[in-house]
């Protein structure tokens, strides 16, 4: 039930390209070991001109990707160091960025806060 959020900073005249999401699902899926339709992906644009860095001019500001992922439980620290490095790379391929400027961050365990078609996520 992962569910992945991706917002990508870009310019006004760069879109998204229309394969990404079900890309970025399908990597998701691989990294979490999902089956079909159990990985999640909402794939949205940050305009440029409402994204900015503290102190950094125009120029020099990159266009960041940024992810959040929920997942039913986030697993160990070794399970989501794998994970945010998979992500990572996988992501900044698709989109043509660099994986450095992919941003992920997990968010707290689903279970016990986030219901499906009105049924709360449970322990097994």
């Amino acid at each position: 039930m992962p569910i992945v959020e991706v917002e990508i900073v870009c310019s006004q005249d760069d879109c998204l390209d229309t394969k990404w999401a079900q890309q970025i699902a399908d990597l998701a899926a691989n990294v979490f070991e999902t089956g079909p339709g159990h990985t999640w992906v909402k794939l949205r644009k940050l305009e440029r001109n409402c994204y900015a860095e503290n102190a950094m001019p125009d120029d020099a500001v990159p266009s960041p990707v940024f992810v959040s992922v929920t997942k039913k439980e986030m697993g160990d620290v070794s399970d989501i160091r794998h994970e945010m490095k998979a992500l990572s790379k996988g992501i900044a391929e698709i989109v043509g960025r660099p994986s450095e400027h992919v941003h992920i961050k997990f968010e707290p365990d689903a279970v016990g806060r986030i219901a499906f078609g009105g049924n709360l996520v449970e322990d097994d």
